[in-house]
């Protein structure tokens, strides 16, 4: 075996650091492409992670190519060409989300700024304004004061979430940092990333206008202010607790607004609208009000109790942490953890004072559910809150609680399940004619249905071609959401079906006997009638929550 001198071994091709310089120079434009695409995802409504992985996946293949190949003019040219590959799918995906006619002055604007520290907000734009406890605005700090990072940070972390309408805007810690998630119509989103030490400056802010502790870190603390946008004034709910990898908090705009409903106002249609009336008007019996969590349970269950007359009526409910409260209703609070024993000991002492109306918005033990369900056999009235995915799997869950078909059955009266689905923005709603075959699927008439409704796929754009975001939903293209209901009647039918070990199929024959709607059939009513689309209704008739009979309904629609 001959063994070469070191001197006379030689290097790869192109191994070296002058050979090198192309790769450094176009990874170095790589990555500034890749840190303006993490930013600009978030207003171009692409999902940040996925963009990231494609970006670092095709520069990584890029740059292993490049580094392999024999020939260095090859080898250069392969990792520009991966290059281009990335910019082409991410303009592309951009294209497709919210067009790209934004670009040329946000390039624009980079050229201005060149050279310049880049700011989280400035503070002269006076975005966001936070009024505290007593009522005082904050003035926007100047330059040299201590509390300006904290403010630009609160800026940068409101400013987006807001303009959206969101509801709910959470700031999560994450190694190196926080997070900022928010939800606008039970969508969440995901917003900025916020360094460590600007996302504990907001947090402490905050505390201080809500007029809570700043120093304790760890204890769960609950406040209350007011903030404001050009546009809305908003009361606040500020809630932070400490764990091991920090601080969150979680603000909840306008939560007494939340629940303001009534039965008219939830979306029933005209038929639901007029059983659910028939209802509330008749004496006695069990309501059960089913919906997964986050598709209105709580807003059905108050809109219900409203309905009957707080003044003339005795209505009391048991719940674990209720959100508001509710005028003229005794609301008994109920802790998280208590035990089944608890439960039913608060009911039976409710049950003695005579209540005309009850509400449990859990019913863990079948204690408490035979009580009320005696109860109520006696001209009370009771509405239970379930988790279940349609009305016959609430029938069932009920009879199982219980264990006593007969009484399960002759204390009921009616069931509603119920999901939310995002209304189409009217202003920027798209109008298409529907293919025909794609109606029957639906079990929609293609005589009768000659064009449907679906969100804006590309921006509004004015007779210079210049984008309009559209002022009433943002670009979001959807604004607020409405109830669809599946409601089943407790009849005598019912009862001597249930009584003589009915099956489900059979049930659903008495349910289409009484002209009632599936969910998934009073969702495509809203398609109709143009208030929705069929992309939203999929999206939320497929949710984890669906039963197997949902599931394959709502697939026919795909």
């Amino acid at each position: 075996m001959i063994v070469l001198p070191p001197a006379v071994v030689e290097l790869g091709g192109y191994i070296n650091g002058f050979k090198l310089l192309p790769f450094a120079l176009i990874s170095l434009v790589w990555l500034r492409l890749m840190t303006w695409a993490d930013k600009d995802a978030e207003d171009a409504r692409l999902p940040r992670q996925t963009t990231n992985l494609i970006h670092l996946g095709l520069w990584i293949v890029g740059i292993g190519l490049g580094l392999v190949m024999p020939l260095y003019i090859a080898a250069v040219a392969i990792f520009i060409v991966f290059f281009a590959i990335d910019v082409a799918i991410y303009l592309s995906m951009r294209k497709k989300s919210v067009g790209l006619a934004d670009l040329s002055k946000q390039f624009a604007d980079w050229r201005k700024n060149i050279g310049k520290k880049e700011k989280i907000v400035s503070a002269s734009e006076h975005a966001v304004v936070l009024i505290d406890k007593g009522g005082k605005p904050l003035q926007p700090p100047t330059d040299d004061n201590p509390q300006r990072p904290a403010f630009d940070a609160i800026q940068s972390i409101l400013s987006q979430p807001l303009r959206y309408n969101a509801r709910r805007i959470d700031l999560r810690p994450t190694d190196g940092g926080s997070v900022v998630r928010y939800t606008v119509d039970g969508v969440t989103m995901e917003g900025k990333s916020v360094p460590k030490e600007a996302a504990t400056a907001a947090i402490e802010l905050m505390k201080q206008m809500a007029g809570l502790d700043p120093a304790d870190k760890r204890k769960p603390q609950t406040g209350k202010m007011k903030i404001t946008t050009e546009t809305a004034r908003h009361e606040a709910e500020i809630y932070t607790a400490g764990s091991t990898s920090g601080e969150m908090m979680r603000i909840t705009l306008d939560f007494k607004k939340l629940y303001d409903f009534r039965v008219d106002g939830l979306g029933f249609l005209s038929d639901q609208n007029k059983t659910i009336l028939e209802t509330v008007a008749e004496p006695g019996g069990i309501v059960l009000l089913t919906a997964p969590d986050g598709q209105g349970q709580t807003n059905l269950a108050y809109a219900m109790l409203k309905q009957h007359d707080a003044f003339l009526s005795n209505i009391q409910t048991l719940e674990r942490d209720p959100p508001i409260e509710l005028e003229g209703i005794t609301q008994n609070k109920l802790a998280a953890n208590a035990g089944t024993g608890e439960e039913t000991k608060q009911i039976d002492w409710m049950i003695s004072q005579q209540p005309d109306v009850i509400f449990l918005d859990r019913c863990d033990d079948p204690r408490t559910a035979i009580d009320l369900a005696k109860y109520c056999t006696d001209g009370h009235r009771g509405y239970v809150a379930m988790r279940a995915a349609n009305t016959f799997d609430a029938l069932a869950q009920w009879r199982k609680l219980i264990g006593d078909d007969k009484l399960a059955i002759d204390s009921l009266k009616l069931v509603v399940a119920e999901r939310l689905v995002r209304t189409l923005c009217e202003a920027c709603k798209v109008a298409y004619t529907p293919e025909p075959e794609a109606l029957k699927k639906m079990n929609m008439s293609p005589e009768r249905v000659t064009k449907l409704f679906q969100p804006r796929k590309e921006p509004m754009r004015d007779q210079k071609g210049n984008e309009i975001i559209c002022q009433f939903c943002q670009g979001l293209a959807y604004k607020g959401r409405t109830g669809v209901f599946e409601l089943f009647k407790i009849d005598d039918e019912v009862r001597a079906a249930v009584q003589a070990g009915g099956t489900v199929n059979q049930f659903k024959g008495l349910f289409r006997k009484q002209k009632q709607r599936y969910l998934q059939e009073a969702a495509l009513a809203r398609v109709e009638k143009g208030d929705t689309s069929v992309e939203e209704v999929l999206r939320v008739l497929r949710g984890p929550s669906s039963s197997s009979s949902t599931r394959s309904s709502s697939a026919a629609l795909a």
